[in-house]
């Protein structure tokens, strides 16, 4: 790693401010409304991630300040931490006419989004979310919390005493089309979680992997064994970093799948969204631990997604429904892949 990297990475520790791994569980129903069976999008029919001039509205754009801190990419929009602790979204939430997607004022050291709804966590514990609550997955407990992860109708956060709490569809007497227990977590302490489209997956602080709620496809069946410093849950797809440095998936097509690039990684994000794509697609993303990014997927439909990532080191990256950004060491954010509400454009400041 660069010493660069090393001082950027030392200051925002300082800051006080990390990035989440969070979850673009698109389960085809999501702020984005889906690509079109070419996997690419009407205001970026290339599939570059460049947007059309005046596709966002620049009075949503965050005031300026010295940088990016974390960034969530979900399915079609996007939301990011500033090194001030302000949260900014963009894209299909960040819109006029999708205002549901607008954060709530403060500081905040992590934020999460996933496919109708956001949350984060605000610089005293407490956890805010905002967005479409048809399930209740936008209102949080009271208490105290270290991380949370937004999933598609779900909510999962690790408190303070290092249990996992989950609200919205998948609780008992919450009922929905897609009520699975995603929501209802096992007992034991957990060092992260990760929501995803009908099921969840946490690292246990001993760093075994637990995963529950549906298990079509084997996206929550047993996970392989071993220990695990990091996971990730997709739509139908799951993604964890060993203690070694490998990255291990299993879910939907798993075997028909692209294996994953060679290590050391020190963490992998899934994305990707039914809609359009087919069940089951994947955008895959892991960070090396000289902060290059690699990103890979092999669904036929998500072709014109360009998996090459921008030249550089990163701080952190996340995978959408059908987008990834990422927080590059000098604290800008770059985005690639589909970007049919500008949730592939972020603010420049």
């Amino acid at each position: 790693m660069s010493s660069r990297t090393r001082s950027v990475l030392a200051e925002l520790a300082v800051l006080s401010v990390s990035v989440i791994a969070a979850t673009a569980a698109g389960c085809g129903s999501g702020a984005s409304g889906g690509a079109n069976n070419t996997g690419q999008s009407p205001a970026d029919p290339a599939g570059t991630g460049t947007a059309p001039s005046g596709s966002r509205d620049a009075s949503l754009s965050p005031v300026a300040s010295s940088g990016w801190a974390s960034v969530s990419a979900g399915d079609g929009n996007t939301c990011a931490i500033r090194v001030d602790g302000a949260v900014a979204c963009w894209g299909a939430g960040a819109s006029p006419s999708h205002s549901y997607l607008t954060p709530p004022a403060g500081r905040f050291v992590s934020v999460s989004v996933g496919s109708l709804h956001a949350c984060g966590v605000r610089d005293d514990g407490t956890i805010a979310c905002w967005g479409y609550d048809p399930y209740g997955a936008a209102t949080p407990p009271a208490g105290t919390f270290v991380s949370v992860s937004a999933g598609y109708g779900h909510t999962c956060a690790v408190a303070t005493d290092q249990t996992v709490v989950c609200w919205g569809l998948g609780l008992p007497g919450v009922t929905g089309p897609d009520d699975r227990g995603q929501s209802s977590p096992p007992p034991g302490t957990f060092a992260s979680v990760s929501a995803g489209c009908r099921h969840t997956c946490g690292v246990k602080t001993d760093g075994t992997v637990a995963c529950w709620g549906d298990h079509l496809f084997g996206s929550a069946t047993t996970p392989p064994a071993g220990t695990f410093t990091s996971v990730s849950a997709g739509s139908y797809y799951t993604c964890g970093v060993t203690t070694e440095g490998a990255i291990a998936c299993w879910g939907s097509d798993v075997n028909l799948r692209q294996a994953p690039p060679q290590g050391p990684f020190v963490s992998v994000t899934v994305g990707g969204g039914s809609a359009g794509v087919g069940v089951g697609g994947a955008l895959i993303c892991g960070q090396r631990d000289d902060g290059t990014v690699v990103c890979w997927n092999d669904s036929p439909s998500y072709a014109s997604i360009t998996p090459t990532p921008p030249v550089g080191t990163f701080i952190s990256v996340s995978a959408g429904g059908h987008h990834i950004c990422g927080v590059k060491t000098d604290t800008t954010i770059a985005c690639w892949g589909m970007n049919e509400y500008g949730e592939a454009t972020p603010p420049t400041i």
